[in-house]
């Protein structure tokens, strides 16, 4: 089950994880990741816009 599906999915207390043996290795590295908001990505938008030059989607 997505946990996502919950209107208020950061009150759902986790009790186990099934299907354990097919979890991707990704997911033990997410609590050593450091950590970005997205009005970081939001404030980083412009300058990637300077230098970007991959066609937009609404001319194709």
């Amino acid at each position: 089950m997505a946990i996502s599906v919950f209107d208020k999915f950061d009150e759902v207390k986790l009790k186990f994880a099934w299907g354990a043996e097919s979890k991707s290795p990704l997911l033990s590295q997410l609590p050593s990741l450091t950590e970005h908001t997205c009005d970081e990505d939001y404030i980083n938008a412009e300058s990637v816009k300077k230098t970007n030059n991959q066609h937009p989607d609404y001319e194709t």
